[in-house]
């Protein structure tokens, strides 16, 4: 996509690279030397905060640091803290331990005990009324010592030991600025202890001089960045719990008006007040913005990260359709809810009942028992406001008797338990044994000690990209920037940096919506121009030790209305050295060298016809499939997307997590069927039908095992009409419908087989091609005993289904530009 002309604007298309929003882009160089935070001479531990959790820390007691500031001298952006990444250290000495920051020359709690610790943080989303989240937390329940945020955007430095705690509160903070928090303490008194906010010093008259140390905890005291403990029970009011909320949803101040971001799929949103077995309570919701909504009750003990389908008992606004914790598109039940309507919701918790009135006229009661206890919740897969009326003093209409009450005041945290995860950013911290001198306090309290990036309009318009900024890369002198959500357009990726800007990449963007075809289309590969328009060239290596497919063997042939995929075998002693790497570098590869034909458009959901006519000999993978690749890091909201879809992580803590979230439904032969002893011997007999959500697989039980999971479904079958490899031409059909999820597989009319399990639900782009699986296995034939062959696709046809939009996710691929290119006149000529 990265080739693509803007016939629009073509006197800029040299200028701006075309994005998709949400695209990857890890190529931003920045053209001079990374900033570097200087902190003197001192020779304790700056950290920047990574994509893992592999910077533990030695025991602070020996001061046996893992690195001084001259080795982390330039600091990573930001670590996103999302629930699932947080920073912990183990147990045992490999701990940084409170007894240890307090202790000196073995005494514990030492009146010599001096340290300093300091974070960089951003703010995404604000703690529920009453409760609050750790940036950090040192110690145990009895006996510790922290910052945490509090639901009006203040910071609160706790010390507790034994019966007494103290605490300091700051002023109210920017939640959409980066701020700087800096701990100092002194055991002695000498020096005041408190906190300082952006370099201003928060005295507490000394009264922060408590004794921080717990005997009975060991040596393994943990220190957690966004992680802590709880210190008390409060009780709040019912409002929408933004902590076990899905991260899709902001809320207004009071906490009452819940609203989504388009750009995630489903997720819940729950009340923090809880309705009891027996009692009775009615409350209202205010549909204000959006389409999609559904609206219920679910258990509060459910992961608020799914659909509330999936959770609870709900009914759908746009369909009027109902759900008991089910998949699928629910049940028939009434008609839709206008946008606006004011929704009443009775639960009668001896009964057991939930009642649904609109605009103060009677809907319906679900027709489900409900057993207590539950909480109320809406979820939504698109842009949406719904305010919540939890009180008679705010409701509309009266409930259905005098015997029903307002919603109940919900317990927020429970004493001793873990605290609600910290959401938002960090990218520095400092642990410093000894009082910091006034020269370091000023330096950390610097937050501009890296670039602030933003997106600027031709028409001069700022948006900010603090969130959008992957992370700093000090070893390769470049900016990690996901492609802002931002209207289409032309922007420039800019860098602030000291009064001085600069321009990293021009870009042009477009939504992702554009690029999505959802209306019949064919060729017959007659008309170049028609041709032109709708292909692309794959340029790219995967699959072990092959030459991957080169644009170079993509050929078109209008006369006999053909496109031809060449691939090269073991034997081709030719002039063309064409293989290419995984991002289409040459290689000098003569040999395991393939081609592809890749739609430019992502196709909705339906019915796909290809006539085909395959290679002869094997060893070379023959393959029709549709695709779409994201990769999820920490650092990225689309960490916690994929979570929520049930994908599992890859990688470890040493090397650095990431999800693949890979939406496939393909085709593949010639292949050997899963019994047979030996995978390398293959035939064109059989076939590989397959479909993907993710990569990953539980390899360690069999099939069946309760413990057995997988991300894709693969099924190796023989071809009903037998071998394909005949020299005729065969007609291949895959229809893919989203609601109810079902793939089925048709070769020469003849059904193949139907796959209802991990069916991708985003649109794909289609790929027609040949390729070496060149790996451990060489699946497709171990020898590929010839020098050329073709695969030949004499016809493209695509027909649309219907499927509700719910059932469809609109999401961009992370690198849709590495290894494609444009089709163009060269492919229309003779080899």
């Amino acid at each position: 996509m990265s080739h693509s002309i803007d016939i629009v604007n073509t006197g800029r298309a040299g200028l701006y690279r075309i994005f998709t929003q949400g695209e990857y882009d890890l190529d931003c160089p920045f053209p001079e030397p990374l900033p570097m935070m200087d902190l003197g001479t001192t020779t304790h531990a700056l950290w920047s905060l990574f994509r893992d959790r592999s910077d533990y820390f030695q025991n602070f007691d020996n001061l046996e640091l893992m690195g001084t500031d001259g080795d982390v001298a330039y600091p990573f952006h930001s670590f996103f803290f999302d629930g699932e990444h947080w920073m912990r250290t183990p147990s045992g000495a490999a701990g940084l331990d409170l007894e240890g920051i307090l202790k000196v020359d073995g005494v514990d709690n030492s009146p010599e005990a001096k340290y300093g610790i300091g974070v960089h943080f951003l703010l995404d989303t604000l703690p529920s009324p009453g409760s609050f989240r750790w940036i950090f937390f040192v110690g145990s329940f009895v006996n510790h010592f922290g910052i945490r945020v509090l639901s009006n955007a203040t910071i609160e430095y706790v010390r507790k030991s034994g019966e007494t705690t103290v605490c300091y509160v700051s002023g109210e903070l920017d939640p959409d600025s980066w701020h700087s928090v800096y701990v100092v303490h002194d055991q002695s008194g000498i020096h005041p202890s408190g906190f300082f906010i952006d370099g201003l010093f928060l005295s507490s008259d000394g009264a922060l001089s408590v004794n921080g140390g717990d005997p009975s905890a060991g040596d393994s005291t943990p220190f957690c960045l966004g992680r802590g403990m709880t210190s008390e029970s409060v009780d709040v009011l019912p409002t929408w719990d933004s902590n076990s909320s899905h991260v899709k949803f902001n809320f207004t101040t009071d906490f009452l008006t819940a609203y989504s971001d388009a750009t995630y799929s489903h997720g819940s949103c729950g009340c923090t007040g809880v309705l009891a077995e027996g009692g009775k309570y009615y409350w209202e919701l205010v549909f204000s913005e959006g389409t999609y909504l559904w609206f219920g009750v679910a258990e509060p003990g459910n992961d608020f990260t799914l659909s509330p389908a999936l959770i609870g008992w709900v009914v759908a606004c746009h369909n009027g359709r109902r759900w008991d914790h089910q998949t699928g598109g629910g049940t028939n039940w009434k008609a839709a809810i206008p946008l606006g309507s004011v929704i009443g919701m009775a639960y009668d918790g001896s009964a057991r009942t939930l009642s649904i009135y609109v605009d103060g006229v009677f809907y319906g009661t679900l027709p489900y028992v409900i057993p207590g206890p539950v909480v109320p919740v809406i979820g939504s897969d698109s842009s949406s406001r719904v305010t919540l009326r939890p009180s008679a003093g705010a409701w509309s209409y009266s409930p259905p008797s005098a015997e029903y009450s307002g919603l109940p005041s919900g317990t927020a945290i429970v004493q001793g338990d873990d605290a609600p995860l910290f959401r938002g950013r960090m990218r520095l911290w400092r642990v410093l044994k000894g009082y910091p001198s006034d020269d370091e306090i000023e330096a950390f309290a610097d937050v501009e000690v890296v670039p602030k990036i933003e997106a600027r309009t031709l028409a001069g318009e700022l948006y900010s990209l603090d969130k959008a900024v992957y992370k700093w890369y000090e070893d390769r002198g470049y900016i990690g920037i996901k492609t802002p959500n931002l209207p289409a357009g032309f922007y420039h990726l800019r860098a602030r940096y000291r009064g001085k800007t600069t321009v990293l990449r021009r870009v042009n963007i477009r939504p992702f919506s554009s690029l999505v075809r959802n209306s019949s289309f064919s060729d017959d590969f007659t008309s170049v121009s028609k041709t032109i328009n709708n292909w692309d060239v794959c340029h790219k290596a995967w699959g072990g030790a092959n030459g991957g497919c080169s644009a170079h063997l993509v050929k078109i042939d209008p006369v006999e209305g053909v496109a031809r995929m060449r691939c090269y075998g073991d034997l081709y002693v030719g002039p063309d050295a064409y293989g290419v790497d995984r991002l289409g570098n040459p290689t000098g590869r003569k040999t395991r060298v393939g081609s592809c034909l890749v739609s430019k458009h992502y196709y909705m959901p339906g019915e796909f016809n290809f006539r085909v006519r395959f290679p002869i000999e094997t060893g070379v993978c023959a393959a029709i499939w549709g695709f779409h690749y994201e990769e999820a890091y920490p650092g990225d909201n689309l960490w916690q997307e994929c979570l929520h879809d049930n994908l599992r992580r890859s990688g470890n803590e040493e090397d650095g997590h990431w999800i693949v979230r890979n939406h496939e439904i393909d085709i593949e032969t010639p292949t050997a069927l899963k019994d047979d002893l030996d995978h390398e011997i293959a035939t064109f007999a059989n076939g590989r039908f397959n479909s993907w959500r993710g990569e990953l697989r539980n390899w360690d039980v069999a099939e069946g095992d309760p413990d057995y999971w997988s991300e894709y479904t693969d099924i190796w079958l023989p071809w009903p009409g037998g071998p394909i490899n005949d020299g005729e031409i065969h007609d291949l059909q895959i229809k893919w419908v989203t609601d109810p999820e079902e793939i089925q597989f048709h070769s020469d009319g003849v059904l193949v087989t139907t796959i209802t399990e991990n069916v991708p639900k985003i649109p794909m782009k289609w790929w027609i091609g040949v390729w070496f699986p060149s790996a451990s296995t060489k699946w497709a034939g171990k020898e590929a005993n010839w020098d050329k062959q073709d695969f030949v696709l004499h016809d493209f046809g695509y027909v649309p289904i219907e499927v509700p939009d719910s059932s469809v996710l609109l999401a961009p691929e992370s690198y849709p530009a590495v290894g494609i290119r444009p089709l163009t006149l060269r492919h229309f000529e003779g080899w």
